[in-house]
Order: structure tokens, then sequence, then C-alpha cells
């Protein structure tokens, strides 16, 4: 494709119609995605070590060099996000070298979605670890997902 525009002496930049607020910009033959833009918050930042297209979706993939032993969340569940060491912001929280787990309240699924976390983390409860961590038990999306079909 890439030979075929450049016969008739065009690029991929002056055929895209580009939008600087959408994280995403065309040069030359390049697509520049800025991970940061194209999120809703809580935003990601680190390195992207690797990028690829799967099951057509965009998926990056950060890595701070470091390679820590196993994970071992404090919560034994089989649904469960968690995230160690480096620093992590959410609502008025920060967290140095984070130890956080993400229990959802549903056996064996977690319904999580990032951009209406706040409401399942206030549905929810958070309890200390030993080990200076915090386990937050969130309540499932599907809670609030039900009311809102239900409402339009």
């Amino acid at each position: 494709m890439k030979g075929l525009l450049h016969f008739f002496g065009e690029d991929l930049s002056k055929l895209i119609k580009q939008n600087a607020g959408r994280g995403v910009r065309v040069e030359g033959d390049d697509i520049i995605l800025e991970p940061r833009a194209v999120t809703p918050p809580p935003h990601i930042r680190g390195r992207v070590t690797r990028a690829g297209i799967v099951g057509g979706k965009i998926v990056l993939i950060f890595e701070s060099g470091r390679h820590p032993s196993v994970l071992q969340p404090p919560v034994h569940s089989a649904a469960y996000i968690y995230h160690r060491g480096g620093v992590l912001r959410f609502g008025k929280l920060t967290m140095n070298d984070a130890d956080l787990e993400i229990v959802g309240d549903r056996p064996g699924m977690f319904d999580f979605f990032q951009r209406e976390y706040q409401k399942q983390l206030v549905a929810g409860y958070s309890k200390n670890t030993p080990a200076n961590g915090l386990v937050a038990h969130m309540a499932d999306y599907s809670h609030f997902s039900a009311h809102v079909s239900a409402q339009t």
C-alpha cells in the first residue's frame, strides 16, 4: 500500500484528517500514538517496550526494566488486578513502591471499567495489609451497568 501511495506522490499524512487532542498523529507514513491522550483517566505512564495489534485491538506493553520476583497478591482470588512497584495515583491517593490489589465482589469474575472506576471504588471498601499494601474490594461494574440500561 505504501508503494502505491508513493507512486501517486502521496503519503499517509496527506490522506488522514488529524485532531491533535486525540493522541494520534501521522508523520509521513508513520502513525504516532500518545497513550496518555488516547486512554481515559487514570493515565498509565511509562516506557512502551512492545506494541502490536492483537484481535483487532492495539496492545501496549510497558516495562520498567526491573524484573521483580513472582507476584503473590495478598488475597487469593480467581479475578483481580494487582499492581506492584512504581507510583500509582488515583483520586487523592498516591502510592510509591505500589502494592495494590483490586478484587471484585463476584466469585471467579471481575467486571472492571476504567472510566467508571471511582463508582466501583466508592461502593466497596479497602483494607491495609501487614506489608503496607492495600487491598481494594470493588463493586463489580455489572451492578452499575444494569441500572444505566434500565434508565435508558
